[in-house]
């Protein structure tokens, strides 16, 4: 006697399910000398667009933060940029 076929399952290889999201500890539009930290959610390995490898970044200058995470195996995608502002309000 035959079974019915089954479903199909899907297989990823290589990513981790989704993009990671960065956390910010505060504002991210600075007066001059001001500091926000970024963090990214808890992995293994971490690989910030600044070159930085931990779960923490403190930003100090204005720009696009982006990370990638792996959890040894697995890379993730990139996230989405967090945007840092410094110097442009009226402190």
């Amino acid at each position: 006697c035959q079974s019915e076929v089954s479903d199909a399952i899907v297989v990823t290889v290589g990513l981790l399910p989704c993009k990671p999201v960065i956390t910010a500890s505060g504002v991210t539009t600075l007066c001059d000398g001001g500091r926000v930290d970024l963090t990214a959610p808890l992995s293994t390995s971490y690989l910030w667009s600044t070159g930085e490898s931990s779960q923490e970044i403190t930003a100090t200058a204005s720009g696009s933060y982006t990370v990638q995470v792996s959890d040894g195996t697995c890379q993730s995608e990139v996230s989405d940029a967090i945007v840092v502002t410094v110097g442009l309000l009226p402190c």
